[in-house]
């Protein structure tokens, strides 16, 4: 088992006085390795990634200003974590102190970085204040068996953290660019032992994807086309363009898909 917590460095100076403040009062600076932080003081991450080796586990949130003891509304945070087989546990705990008085709502992008006793060699990393995020491909990750020539692979990255995780994937035939358009790309989302949610822009028609029901939305005006279904526990969304892929071509390509 694995875990490990240390304070954002970036308020090095202001935490090191709150922890020297707790401890002449005989209390912990942070959260216990063996116990799991209290909800109430647990911060959602948005982003994790391993680094060193998969040694050090960083965690980026929006939280309170940079914590200085001079000033109200500031806040010092630690993080924690513990691995849980081939999975990480992982939390970011406010450590406060406690403002009194009104505060602004202004949210301030903050990272924290955790060491672990071992490096970590999964994939997902679960968010005790709920959700999921991968920091690396997932095992069971979409593959794709019939993409037009000169489509390929451009970019795949974790998604929103929602459930028990998503992952995306970009394919086109160009580099990408963010021209704000779905023409000459598809995008993929998969969601992992979950249907995957998706808004389309219409109720959607019933169609099959190798004898499983899905759902086809669109075309809209400027052509964006969406079929969602399940491979098993998964969820898969493809974002797609008609002036790419017809519908019948759309479903085609979603029965080359496999995720195991």
């Amino acid at each position: 088992m694995g875990w490990g917590m240390s304070v954002d460095w970036a308020t090095r100076t202001g935490v090191l006085i709150v922890i020297a403040a707790l401890a002449l009062v005989g209390c912990s600076p942070g959260p216990s390795p063996s116990l799991e932080p209290s909800a109430g003081s647990i911060v959602r991450f948005d982003h994790a990634e391993v680094v060193d080796g998969g040694s050090i586990l960083t965690l980026d949130f929006v939280g309170g200003a940079v914590y200085s003891p001079d000033k109200p509304c500031t806040y010092a945070y630690t993080g924690w974590a513990k691995q849980d087989g081939d999975e990480l546990e992982a939390a970011v705990v406010s450590m406060g102190p406690p403002s009194n008085g009104p505060c602004d709502l202004v949210g301030y992008a903050r990272t924290v970085s955790v060491p672990l006793a071992q490096p970590f060699r999964g994939s997902r990393v679960r968010d005790l204040a709920g959700g999921a995020h991968f920091v690396r491909r997932p095992a069971g990750a979409l593959e794709l068996n019939g993409l037009p020539a000169g489509w390929t692979l451009r970019s795949e990255a974790d998604g929103d953290g929602t459930g028990n995780g998503q992952w995306l994937q970009t394919f086109s035939p160009f580099a990408l660019t963010n021209e704000g358009t779905t023409m000459h790309r598809l995008a993929i989302v998969q969601t992992f032992g979950e249907p995957v949610s998706i808004d389309g822009s219409d109720e959607g028609v019933h169609v099959t994807v190798n004898g499983t029901s899905a759902t086809l939305h669109g075309p809209t005006p400027d052509g964006e086309l969406i079929l969602e279904w399940q491979i098993g526990p998964d969820g898969l969304a493809f974002d797609a363009n008609s002036a790419d892929f017809s519908a019948p071509e759309l479903i085609s390509l979603a029965e080359t898909a496999t995720t195991r």
